[in-house]
């Protein structure tokens, strides 16, 4: 839910749009007994992952996409003598890499992300709002 919400508050405009629709759906309606969706816990635990974001936008985009395995090499290239020539490693060039951006860049968007779903809880329910002052306290004085 915490990456679904920072989704639907992303700084691309386009990614944010498409995000809200599903977003603003589950979060303002009804369920059949009249209760919203999104519970009080679900909004918790939301708002500590808005929080870990903020703070480790790093380790969590880790978490979530950790990295995958590397392909074992191979021998190379069979002769019909039964050796094998090793083939020469292929270095990627700029144009092969794909775009991607930078880890400053992504640690930059989803801090933006965290930090607008947090304003967006703040005008949503006003018990957040202790939970908000809390993560500026501990901004404020990292010693504790």
């Amino acid at each position: 839910m915490g990456t679904w919400c920072i989704l639907a508050h992303d700084i691309d405009r386009q990614v944010s749009l498409q995000g809200q629709k599903s977003w603003s759906s589950i979060v303002s309606s009804s369920g059949a007994d009249g209760k919203m969706l999104v519970s009080s816990e679900m909004l918790a635990s939301i708002t500590e992952f808005l929080q870990r974001t903020i703070l480790d936008p790093s380790g969590v985009y880790l978490a979530l996409n950790p990295v995958s395995p590397t392909a074992v090499p191979t021998p190379g290239i069979k002769r019909s003598s039964g050796r094998y020539i090793p083939t020469s490693p292929r270095e990627e060039s700029e144009f092969d890499k794909p775009d991607e951006e930078s880890g400053i860049d992504r640690d930059a968007r989803l801090r933006f992300g965290a930090l607008s779903a947090f304003r967006w809880l703040l005008g949503k329910n006003e018990t957040i709002l202790s939970t908000f002052l809390r993560l500026v306290q501990m901004l404020a004085s990292p010693q504790g």
